[in-house]
């Protein structure tokens, strides 16, 4: 923009995190409001998103990220679920890690039945190592490092997907559990969870941070099939709803 950018062509932003966690010194502060009111759009992953940027633009608009249907090849079928709970995370604070350890403290102890495995990474790693151990768990919650680029069986190989982050801005992990055909449980934060989750159709949306309420969701869920199977097809649906072709589309119109 400094740069004189808009002489010659259209500038737009593409916003990825939520508004709120962006920690903007004075100096960045201040080129953020002298820039961001001379784009020609603001492209935000949803509309609580989109609502922050008024005060900058008055041409938000908003362009969900897609999911492409997952590749099913004969016998990828759900026939009998290696574990019952499955996340998809980053070991720190704002994915909420220790909201997970104490969710897993309360749900594998009222349901010892259940197996819980977590795929992840980051710079907490050997504390949630630590729980595992000091909690006697390493029968119930299995950790996995991140290291596959694709995960689709253990999607697959799961009943349920939980996530305990703080903040989100559009967490694609849901959308991948549901193109897979998993109900989802997650904290309503902000934004985020709640432009992908449709209470009680595809998924439970709990009160932010409240770890005994989603002990409660999980513990109410794992019993009852024919209410997670409802959800396993409702989940399926919604992921449709993010197809390529329908966010492609989209975006040729803004772009044109």
């Amino acid at each position: 923009m400094l740069g004189g950018a808009r002489k010659f062509t259209k500038v737009c932003s593409w916003e990825h995190h939520h508004f709120a966690v962006q920690q903007l010194n004075g100096f960045w502060k201040f080129l953020f409001r002298y820039t961001y009111k001379r784009l020609d759009t603001i492209v935000t992953l949803n509309k609580d998103e989109k609502q922050f940027y008024w005060k900058y633009s008055k041409k938000p608009c908003v362009i969900p990220n897609f999911i492409a249907p997952p590749q099913l090849t004969p016998g990828s079928g759900k026939d009998k679920p290696g574990y019952d709970l499955l996340s998809v995370t980053r070991f720190n604070h704002i994915k909420g890690i220790d909201l997970l350890m104490a969710a897993a403290k309360i749900i594998l102890s009222q349901n010892p039945q259940l197996k819980w495995k977590v795929i992840g990474y980051g710079e907490q790693k050997d504390v949630f190592l630590d729980f595992i151990k000091e909690e006697n768990l390493s029968k119930q919650l299995i950790y996995q490092p991140a290291d596959k680029t694709d995960i689709t069986k253990d999607y697959r190989n799961a009943s349920l997907f939980v996530m305990t982050s703080r903040n989100e801005c559009f967490p694609l992990v849901l959308l991948e559990a549901m193109s897979n055909g998993l109900p989802c449980i997650a904290f309503d934060c902000d934004t985020g969870p709640r432009h992908i989750i449709q209470q009680n159709k595809n998924g439970i949306l709990v009160k932010k941070e409240n770890v005994q309420e989603l002990a409660a969701a999980v513990g109410i869920l794992v019993t009852d099939k024919d209410r997670m199977e409802e959800m396993s097809s409702n989940a399926r649906v919604q992921a449709g709803n993010f197809s390529p072709e329908r966010i492609y589309g989209m975006w040729k119109q803004l772009l044109s």
